[in-house]
């Protein structure tokens, strides 16, 4: 990490303690050492350690924009989902883990690249939000069929986002839901917080 290995690490080094830096390879002593989870570095490296660390924070001006971006990665991945559902007449729950992946991404991406905790919180939001919308899709979408079915309305004269289909929906939405939908969101969810985590370096 450092451009050349120092000869001596401080001024008056502890000879008896002196051991390689892990990333440079210069020596150094109990007195100026660091570690980076638990590995001993130099203060160089340290330095650019902590560096790192800093710039992978995000900003609260960012912010805004790693929830645009999740929110749309979110809506387009949940509708995808949905399309191969509905026109594959399957629905696949493995993809559900693409939508959190791609939520996460979304967030990432919009927030600079950046990582912490807070754009976790707003990856697992985000991919809440493509998964219930991508399940919302293909029921409503079941639901206008049989409606159509048993003669209530023709084909074209009922929209996925009428008001009846939508309260059958989220007045029985755990019906709607089995332990595989269960698992797939928890692997959803997992791929959506894995995304912007945090390097996890500690220095001390």
């Amino acid at each position: 990490m450092a451009d050349a290995p120092q000869t001596t690490c401080c001024s008056a080094p502890d000879a008896a303690t002196i051991k390689p830096c892990a990333a440079c390879g210069a020596p150094v002593c109990k007195n100026c050492r660091a570690f980076v989870n638990g590995l001993i570095l130099c203060s160089n490296c340290r330095g650019q350690v902590e560096s790192a660390v800093a710039a992978e924070q995000p900003g609260a001006l960012g912010l805004p924009f790693a929830i645009a971006g999740g929110v749309v990665a979110a809506i387009v991945s949940g509708a995808v989902w949905a399309a191969i559902a509905i026109y594959g007449n399957a629905e696949i729950g493995f993809i559900a883990i693409g939508v959190g992946f791609l939520a996460g991404w979304g967030v990432f991406l919009g927030a600079g690249k950046k990582r912490g905790v807070q754009l976790q919180v707003v990856a697992v939001a985000c991919a809440v939000l493509g998964l219930l919308l991508g399940k919302y899709f293909i029921v409503a979408n079941a639901i206008r069929d049989y409606i159509v079915q048993q003669g209530g309305a023709k084909a074209g004269e009922i929209s996925l986002f009428h008001s009846g289909i939508m309260k059958i929906f989220f007045e029985n939405i755990g019906s709607f839901l089995s332990p595989w939908d269960a698992l797939w969101v928890f692997l959803a969810l997992g791929a959506a917080w894995r995304v912007p985590q945090p390097s996890g370096l500690h220095v001390s």
